[in-house]
């Protein structure tokens, strides 16, 4: 058993306590530094546990330095003073003052506002980039002087409520309206977008990856039949058309398992227009696609049949609110403040009876493409899908 050194080595409290200095001084000077830095720093929730970890580790290490001077070597804690140079000590205490001296005019900068506040998101005069499918007819579609479309009216509305600044429209396909916000496409370079209005569909799987505001339109999805190819069929087998990442495809290759004659081959794609324009102007092989009724009408007039019944379909009877096409605004998830909003927003747009409302919109670019409104317009916008 080794022997402690008696109390009485330490020496005189006066030459102790400058000893311990050399290393309390500028620990604590350290810490009220860092301490002042946390509570001022816009980003202090994520500071805090980084700085937290740094205060413990030096708090240790100085407990074992001065434990291990003071006791296991038999060292005197006034040793450290007369062993190390005059200059460091100088140096150790220039550079603790000024520590403290940073640490008083250290600047407060007021806390951001959070991200998930309407105001700040949807800010007067902030630009926003917008993501659009842009290759539509009736929805988004490029025209002369920019983008047109049912869409495109919403974001023309928004634009006017909250007086955001010059909107970036920005072309999605269906991959990347739906990785928007999870890092997928981080590898690319490409900048998440701040909304997504883009005939998206609001469902459980996408509300648990992002929130969504709406709806603002109502829709039907089944498999359709191009009735102006059928008796024109060449040989080989029929093609059935849908988009990655889509209910729609599922119940694309459902269809084509339960054809007892085996004879469609589902083509999968992830640009909802080129499969759209397959399906109307592609080889009379391109018979059958699954998406929703007032895209395809919208794009073009041509016979559509019940892809089960083969009846020709004009605009479907209305289905259980359940079975629709709930067409939403998406957001980053956990944003439900800015969700709300933009719900309430939406609730305003279907309520008005102005040139920027919901019946204008139609009326300006579904209609003259015999899209019939109908039940298309919902109620109201539903809160409970922002959380």
């Amino acid at each position: 058993m080794v022997d402690t050194p008696p109390v009485e080595n330490i020496g005189s409290f006066g030459r102790s306590v400058r000893g311990e200095l050399l290393w309390i001084v500028p620990a604590g000077a350290l810490s009220i530094f860092l301490g002042r830095v946390v509570l001022a720093s816009p980003i202090t929730e994520k500071l805090a546990p980084v700085i937290g970890l740094v205060l413990g580790v030096l708090a240790i290490v100085v407990a074992l330095l001065i434990y291990r001077l003071q006791v296991l070597g038999g060292r005197r804690a006034r040793d450290l003073v007369s062993a190390v140079p005059l200059p460091w000590h100088l140096l150790s205490y220039a550079l603790s003052a000024v520590l403290l001296v940073v640490t008083v005019f250290w600047p407060i900068i007021p806390p951001s506002k959070p991200k998930d506040d309407p105001a700040a998101y949807l800010a007067k005069d902030r630009p926003l980039r917008i993501g659009i499918n842009g290759k539509l007819p009736g929805w988004s579609d490029e025209a002369l002087d920019g983008y047109v479309g049912f869409d495109v009216s919403l974001v023309n509305f928004l634009k006017k409520k909250y007086g955001f600044g010059d909107v970036e429209y920005v072309l999605l396909n269906q991959y990347e309206r739906l990785h928007q916000w999870d890092g997928k496409l981080a590898a690319s370079g490409a900048k998440p977008v701040d909304l997504v209005i883009s005939t998206l569909s609001i469902n459980d799987d996408r509300l648990a990856d992002f929130d969504m505001a709406g709806p603002y339109y109502l829709d039907v999805s089944t498999i359709w039949r191009n009735g102006d190819k059928e008796e024109r069929r060449v040989s080989g087998p029929y093609h059935g058309c849908a988009v990655n990442g889509t209910t729609g495809l599922r119940e694309m290759d459902e269809f084509a398992g339960a054809r007892k004659s085996n004879d469609l081959v589902v083509d999968k794609d992830d640009e909802l227009a080129t499969c759209v324009d397959r399906f109307f102007h592609g080889g009379t092989e391109h018979q059958f696609i699954s998406s929703d009724w007032s895209i395809l009408r919208a794009y073009s007039s041509g016979t559509l049949r019940d892809g089960n019944s083969g009846e020709e379909t004009f605009d479907p009877d209305e289905p259980s609110f359940e079975a629709t096409e709930k067409y939403g605004i998406a957001i980053p998830n956990n944003y439900p403040n800015v969700c709300r909003s933009l719900s309430e927003a939406i609730n305003e747009f279907l309520d008005s009876t102005g040139e920027d409302g919901w019946q204008e919109a139609y009326y300006r670019n579904l209609q003259n493409l015999k899209v019939e409104s109908g039940w298309h317009k919902p109620d109201n916008a539903r809160m409970e899908y922002c959380g």
